[in-house]
């Protein structure tokens, strides 16, 4: 009789941990790879002669891989429109928003 209750006290406080715990784990980790750029990401800055086609398609890359195929796309174009709206040609929005990305 008293066995039921305390069964299912302890199965609520009990499952939900390992849960939880791995969604902190997930989110941490996720959070420490975009914090510092990766070899490559040194490397692409290096080259001086990079064609903003180039820097379109990494950047697009990396916010389709941060936020998906619709949403990435969408972001960067959104982006892009507000800096234009600004005054800046499209290929100038492009570098500016890859400098500002860089670390």
């Amino acid at each position: 009789m008293l066995v039921d209750p305390v069964v299912g006290i302890l199965a609520i406080a009990v499952l939900p941990v390992p849960i939880i715990v791995y969604g902190v784990y997930s989110a941490r980790s996720s959070q420490m790879v975009h914090a510092f750029p990766s070899e490559s990401a040194a490397a692409e800055k290096q080259k001086p002669h990079r064609t903003t086609q180039k820097m379109y398609q990494d950047t697009a890359a990396e916010f389709v891989k941060s936020f998906g195929a619709v949403h990435g796309i969408l972001m960067l174009e959104n982006r892009i429109e507000a800096y234009m709206k600004e005054g800046l040609s499209r290929e100038e929005a492009i570098r500016k928003i890859v400098e500002d990305l860089s670390f």
